[in-house]
């Protein structure tokens, strides 16, 4: 019941589902969470709530910095906003190349290894830790799997049309 209550203080959907998996595979599913939940939030959909502060910004840098990092980015932009593409529309695009760029991360620290850098490379691993910074032990993977399953509801709403 404890964990339940961490789950529904956080708000999460399908707790109940969540904490069963806990329990009953001995997956660390509230690591998991705690790394999902704020992805959505904080750094996917942002692009899309506030595409026009953070286009202004690409685009006023590209101007007093034409060399800068992303400087051609910010120049594709204003070319794109005085062809008539929307600040939502180029929202709308940040946001699904945020998400493919959080799947590909999650799912390359979820490879655990670098397939190209041969057999004696180290490889990575992500585990649960206690709240004082110990290792339970057990590893945190899958996390590309559920960040689909994590986003808001609604319109908009990832997989949607």
């Amino acid at each position: 019941m404890e964990l339940l209550d961490k789950f529904n203080a956080l708000a999460a959907r399908d707790a109940e589902l969540w904490v069963r998996s806990e329990i009953s595979e001995d997956i660390p599913q509230f690591a998991r969470y705690l790394v999902l939940r704020s992805l959505w939030p904080d750094h996917i959909d942002p692009w899309a709530h506030n595409a026009g502060t953070w286009i202004g910004h690409a685009i006023k840098a590209a101007d007093s910095q034409p060399d800068g990092d992303f400087a051609e980015a910010g120049r594709a932009l204003g070319r794109a906003i005085s062809a008539g593409v929307s600040m939502a529309d180029l929202g709308a695009i940040a946001r699904m190349v945020a998400f493919e760029t959080a799947f590909g991360v999650l799912n390359h620290i979820d490879e655990g290894h670098d397939p190209a850098a041969g057999a004696n490379a180290p490889g990575w691993r992500l585990v649960e830790t206690d709240a004082d910074g110990a290792t339970t032990g057990r590893p945190v993977v899958g996390l590309h799997e559920d960040i689909l399953s994590m986003a808001p509801p609604g319109p908009g709403a990832a997989g949607q049309a």
